[in-house]
């Protein structure tokens, strides 16, 4: 499996994705994170039906100190 960490101050709009396999399974997740908060998740697995989330991102300001 892999990790991704995205460090702050970061440029928006911004896009990660990232890829989990195993013998079975591969899944991709990938997060768009846009200037006004606003956020969206897919999640693609092989042989799976897509999922997709939005939302708004809310950012503590003091865990950024």
């Amino acid at each position: 499996m892999s990790a991704h960490s995205l460090s702050y101050p970061f440029h928006l709009p911004s896009y990660i994705f990232s890829e989990s396999k195993n013998r079975l399974l591969i899944i991709r997740y990938s997060l768009d994170i846009f200037p006004n908060g606003s956020t969206t998740i897919d999640v693609i697995g092989r042989e799976r039906d897509p999922i997709s989330y939005s939302g708004q991102m809310e950012i503590d300001e003091d865990s950024l100190k």
